[in-house]
């Protein structure tokens, strides 16, 4: 984290207690005090981390030529003091905890290391007593460095044991939520895959159906319309008025042009794109191929009339 972002952080966390401050947010307090006092922890930490680099530049700002290391930890213990206090008074387990946690990881920093392994302890019961694993692993972690500075190093390996073997109940426990994710979305994919495959073979049946109606359908107004023909040449056999017989023919050609319209409807929809202009021209197109069969037609059939 780069040094010229904690004025800015901090500035933002005092104008969210502010705001906590004035809506009367008690929990909301305690954690912007919380946030407050973490933030001048990890200004400590990081201070310790790049003293020496920044201390050599020639150009160091000017929060870090006034940065004491001593005073942001005292500071951050204000902070966090005040942040549990309130956490206890709300009977708010989780916050007690993770302020105890923080307290000791300052005694930490101060090398009073006797004092933080107090405060991991408290925080380690609470910790368990609300099935905080993840917080009761870090205490423990906490311990074992402690323990490990006190020259106490089988308290600090059975510490260091029991956070390894928690660590890795929590690393197995998120595998077994990913599994579990996992397992859940191939359920989902191979539901959706079935549902898709049904839904496509539903729409396959039906669309044969439907084919077959209509080809049955256009036999039948094919076969129609090849009797009317038929009919209307029988006719020609005996006496017929020529008026009678160019109304049997219209009526023919007429229902002739609407079949061959509502078949070839698909393919003009189809290259049309359902334009009206498009499918005016494919019709009118029709129209102007039929009309000299029509009259033709009527022509050789009146002269064998006459």
């Amino acid at each position: 984290m780069d040094q010229s972002n904690f004025p800015l952080g901090l500035d933002y966390f005092i104008k969210a207690l502010k705001i906590r401050l004035a809506l009367a947010n008690k929990k909301g307090v305690a954690q912007s005090y919380s946030n407050i006092g973490s933030l001048y922890l990890t200004m400590y930490t990081h201070y310790q981390s790049e003293e020496e680099k920044y201390r050599d530049l020639p150009t160091a700002s000017t929060w870090w030529a006034e940065t004491n290391p001593v005073q942001l930890l005292d500071t951050a213990m204000v902070y966090q003091q005040r942040a549990y206090r309130i956490s206890k008074e709300l009977s708010d387990k989780y916050g007690m905890t993770f302020r105890l946690y923080g307290m000791a990881r300052i005694y930490y920093k101060k090398k009073e290391y006797t004092t933080s392994i107090e405060f991991y302890q408290k925080a380690e019961l609470l910790s368990d007593s609300i099935s905080a694993l993840r917080l009761n692993t870090d205490c423990h972690s906490g311990m074992a460095r402690c323990y490990e500075k006190l020259g106490k190093y089988q308290l600090a390996l059975e510490h260091f044991k029991t956070f390894s073997l928690q660590k890795d109940s929590m690393f197995n426990e998120e595998k077994n939520k990913d599994l579990g994710k996992l397992e859940a979305k191939h359920e989902f994919e191979t539901a959706e895959s079935e549902r898709k495959r049904f839904d496509t073979e539903k729409s396959r049946v039906q669309n044969e159906r439907i084919h077959r109606r209509d080809l049955l359908q256009y036999s039948v107004i094919a076969i129609v319309i090849v009797l009317i023909f038929a009919t209307v040449i029988a006719l020609t056999r005996i006496s017929i008025s020529p008026r009678l017989l160019e109304g049997l023919i219209f009526l023919s050609f007429l229902l002739f042009f609407e079949f061959m319209l509502v078949l070839l409807d698909p393919y003009i929809e189809r290259f049309s794109g359902g334009a009206p202009a498009f499918k005016l021209i494919f019709n009118a197109a029709l129209a102007a191929f039929i009309f000299p069969l029509h009259s033709f037609f009527e022509v050789k059939l009146k002269r064998r009339i006459s």
